[in-house]
């Protein structure tokens, strides 16, 4: 029902005309689907003023000769050359096992050809000589100046052509990016944003299902190839009026460039020891048998900790534990939080609950981080995701060709820690990522970031002044709520982790239960903590307020940058969210634009300075040694962006510098970058 939700269709047995869509009772479950209801309710209005079908206006070249291959793309050409406008043309490939299988290209919304380049036995298509006039002419046509290039998820395209063709074609506009400025955190895959954008929309992505071999019929292949292009022109076109009624254009525009430069650093690939990496499995790899058996042994019988079934049957079954369940699905869960409630109730099982707990993370470090696989040239890359979540913070996974993984959460082990005896010491994994020789890294971190925005959200002059003094805001905030029981400086346990923690969760709308559970405080305690904090900072409950009627009023909120989150869900719990959302994507918004100033500074790139990581709130990347005292005062000023409030905001940032791997950083001030 998801897939052909929205998509025009024929009755079985009669011509009679239908549009998919959810029931009554599927949007009382999921309200956050009644909009898309509503959507396909005006297409069925629209279409019901004619039994007929619209007729298939779209005109696909497939299976073309050499000769009309070489005449479209010279056309394109001497279009593209005569033009005193850009010229829209909306490419896209399609793969087999990683291999560019052919690639369409529309130069208008119903007008489109496919060339293959794999014949049935996935062999060459057309001659080396000919493939290669093919190639030349596609590299003139996806960078000439007057082409303006869209696609749907074209960074995804744009690696396998930069590593088979080796040319890297222009990056324009990104149908998935629009959406994402227009809708952030709704789906925003083709077949979808068909759905919202085309008149004559019918489902189409099922004429494709296996990416590991060409199918028998080549010829709806190489359709479902030309329909891609057309249905991404059209979304295209149907994107810019809704952007301009938004008008989200800017937003939209900075999410493109942000990707064009996300793309160079997911090209280039970070270097990794080896050596480093190979020590690393060799010192996990008996540590995590060690613990299976031990497992296996206090258990009775053989227990695969990673089967959710087996997990179930010994807690459920054999230990009669009562069932805990998963907050999202309601099922019986053995997760972390189960384990922990389990070591509760019957404290003779902590140990095993502990050692389960232990030998799972030893088991991620080992499969998930230490052996995620590196590219052909034994770089480590990744698939970096722009639209990836709905706070513009990115989300990462392996990349094209199926290397790398998520370099966004790459651990730090424990090394750093004072541990019990007997705990085991996780190693610090960045360690495996070295510089380029003859660079040093630099990792550059926003501190403190989403509880400023907060200060100057609610316009908070005390909490303002508080930040502007560099002092330890939640020693500050400790002080302030519990007085001399914080101790002198405020530090003192267990007050500063309360005030730290309650003060985070009280700005983000967090309720005294949610409170009391988090703190270890009774309700009243929560309570009187909120109370106190709302009479200290009189104008975050203004906030929370303000943001309250913006969703009753909208069902939106917005940050400074201009950026807006829609919410299609009922509107009784989403305050927390809302409030969270705008700091979250401030912060975000700002670390995406300091990328955006470190890789557009003439200056910097002069110098060598490459970008190679975003890590939510920091960037990583290596400059030349030569260069490090000229760098490093130009990467500041590349990393002071103000935030557009009455009262600009700029966040500082912490510096962290290494010759040796990202995990042997040292920190630095930059006021003493000049006599480093």
């Amino acid at each position: 029902m998801n897939d052909f939700r929205g998509s025009l269709e024929k009755t079985l047995g009669s011509d009679i005309k239908v549009i998919a869509t959810y029931s009554p009772e599927m949007i009382l479950k999921m309200w956050e689907w009644r909009w898309l209801a509503v959507r396909d309710m005006k297409r069925v209005e629209a279409e019901s003023h004619s039994p007929e079908f619209p007729e298939d206006n779209l005109k696909l070249i497939v299976r073309p000769t050499y000769k009309e291959v070489i005449s479209c793309l010279d056309t394109l050409i001497g279009s593209l050359r005569l033009a005193k406008e850009p010229l829209v043309l909306a490419p896209d490939i399609e793969t087999i096992s990683r291999h560019i299988a052919c690639i369409g290209i529309a130069w208008s919304p119903t007008e489109a050809i496919c060339i293959p380049f794999m014949d049935a036995h996935e062999q060459h298509y057309f001659s080396a000589e000919e493939e290669f006039e093919i190639i030349i002419r596609l590299d003139f046509i996806l960078c000439h100046p007057n082409a303006f290039i869209v696609g749907q998820n074209w960074s995804y395209d744009t690696q396998h052509i930069v590593r088979s063709w080796m040319f890297r074609p222009r990056a324009d506009a990104d149908t998935m990016l629009a959406q994402h400025a227009l809708f952030p955190g709704t789906k925003k895959d083709l077949a979808m944003l068909a759905s919202l954008y085309c008149d004559n929309y019918t489902y189409w992505k099922d004429e494709l299902t296996d990416y590991r071999t060409l199918p028998e019929d080549l010829d709806s292949f190489w359709q479902y190839n030309a329909k891609d292009c057309c249905y991404t022109n059209q979304v295209h076109l149907g994107q810019q009026v809704v952007l301009r009624q938004f008008a989200l254009e800017p937003q939209k525009d900075f999410l493109n460039r942000l990707n064009r430069h996300v793309i160079t650093m997911m090209i280039r690939g970070v270097a990794i020891d080896r050596e480093e990496k190979t020590r690393l499995m060799l010192d996990l790899q008996p540590e995590l048998e060690k613990r299976k058996e031990l497992i296996n042994y206090l258990v009775g019988h053989e227990l695969n900790i990673s089967s959710p079934k087996q997990m179930a049957e010994f807690f459920y079954g054999e230990m009669k534990m009562k069932q805990v369940r998963n907050r999202k699905t309601f099922r019986p869960t053995t997760d972390s939080d189960a384990l922990q409630l389990f070591g509760q109730r019957e404290p003779i099982l902590k140990p095993l609950c502990d050692l389960i707990e232990e030998t799972r993370s030893i088991g991620v470090f080992l499969s998930t981080f230490v052996m995620m696989p590196l590219d052909i040239d034994q770089r480590m890359r990744c698939n970096f995701n722009v639209g990836g979540t709905e706070t513009f913070r990115f989300s990462s996974s392996k990349n094209a060709f199926g290397s790398g993984g998520n370099l966004q959460n790459i651990p730090k082990g424990s090394e750093d820690e004072e541990l019990d005896e007997g705990v085991f010491q996780f190693p610090n994994l960045r360690k495996m990522f070295i510089p380029d020789p003859g660079f040093f890294l630099f990792d550059v971190d926003l501190a403190g970031a989403d509880a400023q925005v907060v200060a100057w959200e609610a316009e908070d002059d005390d909490l303002k002044a508080k930040f502007r003094s560099g002092q330890k805001i939640h020693a500050l905030n400790a002080k302030d709520i519990y007085g001399r029981d914080a101790g002198p400086d405020g530090k003192r346990a267990p007050y500063y982790k309360m005030a730290k923690m309650g003060c985070h969760l009280t700005n983000y709308g967090g309720q005294p239960k949610t409170l009391s559970v988090a703190c270890g405080m009774t309700i009243h305690e929560a309570e009187s903590f909120q109370k106190r904090w709302f009479d200290l900072h009189p104008g975050i409950k203004t906030w929370h307020d303000e943001v309250m009627n913006s969703l009753l009023t909208t069902r939106s909120v917005s940050n400074k940058f201009g950026f807006r989150r829609r919410f299609f869900e009922r509107l009784d719990r989403l305050l927390p969210e809302a409030l969270a959302w705008i700091p979250q994507s401030t912060v975000a918004l700002i670390i995406n634009n300091a990328l955006c100033n470190i890789s557009e500074s003439e200056p910097l790139q002069n110098l060598g300075t490459e970008l190679l990581l975003q890590i939510h709130d920091s960037l990583v990347g290596q400059i030349p040694k030569p260069h490090k005292h000229l760098s490093l005062p130009l990467l500041r000023q590349a990393l002071a962006i103000p935030v557009p409030y009455s009262d600009p905001l700029v966040i500082g940032t912490s510096l962290d510098v290494s010759e040796r791997s990202w995990g042997d950083l040292i920190s630095l001030k930059w006021e003493d970058i000049s006599t480093e």
